[in-house]
């Protein structure tokens, strides 16, 4: 884990200095830890943006190496003091100047993006203010718009926040008990760090998903075995679990599929939404077409294995599983070569039957062994 502690205070004695030091050393023990510091009261560099992009604007030789450590980095610590509600002029000056477009975020089709993906932040802050007064009254504004408009708008997945008040008046007792907590905020980096990254890719991929499209085939499904039970021949609850488990994993197959196939489109796409332009997780850099590529496979595979059982347990087996069949094909072949059903205008037809008719006649999963033959919950 590359971190960088990036000191935000203008003046090399501030406590923020000695805060950073004892946060510096406590990471420097760690296994598998390398630890940078850019103390912004050392570095030379013009915190005023003149150009309209910074992108136009060259970097000083001291900016271009700071630059360099805060993209390399997996985590970044900014201690700095709290000035006027926010923080100095110089760290927002710094910050201006190495958040370049295209580099730190882009703008995609009318929308922005963050493209610092996998990283993680802890902003740290001292005060003379109480710290009830800058949270309630002043809504730990530097703190905010730190966390939100800056790192996570760049792309961070997850940022910790730690207040140090009325530094001013604590005692010196207090002060090393700040020391001690820097340090073990410190010790707390990599546990969190692997938790919130492990939380980010779940939540990536259940946006892939796209869960919002299932209640119609659940809907249709279930339709079918109630009409099994209707005609008073029975169904199999382990077989219309099994047939279900399936047809979901076969239509997530197809979820990811059309992900990929639809990916300039969606890049395209100005006016997304729930049921429109994809889950956005290519079009924001989120995921690879590499990564849903393998989705596909694991999840088509699952699905035609659960698919084989339930129909090996029906008493219909090869109608049953031709139509979990037709549903992987019609599903996959929706965007994807050679079949391309959207853009040959048979894409409504196809999302017609798959999502109604398909899963009405799947759903009654009568068994082979009549004794197993009970009602649905």
């Amino acid at each position: 884990m590359n971190v960088l502690v990036l000191i935000g205070h203008p003046r090399p004695d501030s406590f923020c200095h000695a805060l950073a030091q004892s946060y510096v050393e406590a990471m420097a023990k760690m296994d598998g830890v390398c630890v940078h510091c850019v103390d912004l009261a050392r570095i030379r560099f013009d915190p005023h943006l003149y150009e309209p992009s910074p992108r136009a604007q060259r970097l000083e030789p001291d900016l271009a190496a700071a630059k360099d450590e805060f993209l390399r980095a997996d985590h970044v610590v900014v201690i700095f003091p709290t000035w006027w509600g926010t923080m100095p002029a110089v760290l927002k000056g710094f910050l201006d100047r190495i958040l370049i477009p295209d580099e730190a975020f882009a703008e995609i089709g009318g929308n922005y993006c963050g493209l610092l993906k996998n990283k993680t932040a802890h902003l740290i802050t001292t005060m003379d203010a109480p710290g009830w007064v800058y949270r309630f009254l002043y809504r730990s504004a530097g703190l905010t718009a730190l966390k939100n408009a800056v790192f996570q708008f760049c792309g961070f997945e997850a940022v910790r926040t730690t207040r140090f008040d009325r530094v001013k008046y604590v005692s010196e007792e207090q002060r090393r008990a700040y020391l001690a907590r820097a340090t073990r905020e410190a010790g707390k980096t990599a546990a969190w760090r692997r938790r919130v990254l492990a939380r980010a890719v779940a939540f990536r991929w259940m946006r892939a998903v796209r869960l919002q499209f299932y209640p119609m085939t659940l809907v249709a499904f279930l339709v079918g075995a109630l009409l099994t039970v209707s005609r008073n021949s029975g169904t199999n609850m382990v077989t219309f679990a099994l047939g279900y488990a399936a047809l979901f994993l076969l239509e997530v197959a197809a979820v990811f599929a059309n992900e990929i196939g639809d990916r300039n489109t969606d890049l395209a796409n100005q006016n997304f939404g729930p049921f429109t332009g994809g889950s956005r997780v290519l079009a924001n850099r989120e995921l690879t077409v590499s990564q849903l590529a393998t989705g596909v496979r694991y999840t088509a595979l699952a699905g035609t294995g659960l698919g084989a059982v339930a129909a090996a347990m029906s008493d219909k087996p090869w109608a049953l599983g031709g139509l979990f069949g037709a549903a992987l094909i019609l599903g996959i072949g929706y965007t994807l070569s050679p079949l391309r059903l959207v853009y040959r205008t048979w894409g409504e037809l196809n999302v017609a039957l798959t999502h109604s008719f398909l899963m009405v006649f799947a759903g009654p999963c009568p068994s082979r062994d009549r004794s197993l033959r009970v009602l649905p919950c």
